[in-house]
């Protein structure tokens, strides 16, 4: 259902950035969120990354992509700390 979603995601993937008229920053807004929020589902944690800062680089007070950008941080770092090794025994 997850790789569905991304192949409908990727047929509305907005131009490059900047090419779209002022009127239509909010579908790029709603583009990259969904992009985030698919990307954190899947557990794709960088990708989700990635799209929900371009989010915030579009609308810095959007607040769901705030707690999602968080909680795909706190992700990241909770994988990085379980893969670290401990210390020697």
């Amino acid at each position: 259902m997850l790789k569905d979603a991304a192949r409908a995601l990727k047929l509305a993937a907005p131009g490059t950035s900047g090419t779209l008229a002022a009127l239509y920053q909010n579908v790029e807004v709603d583009y990259y969120l969904e992009e985030g929020l698919l990307r954190l589902a899947q557990g794709r944690l960088e990708g989700a990354v990635q799209a929900l800062e371009k989010v915030l680089t579009l609308d810095a007070r959007h607040a769901v992509a705030q707690r999602s950008l968080a909680e795909a941080r706190k992700r990241l770092r909770d994988r990085t700390t379980k893969k670290a090794p401990g210390p020697p025994k």
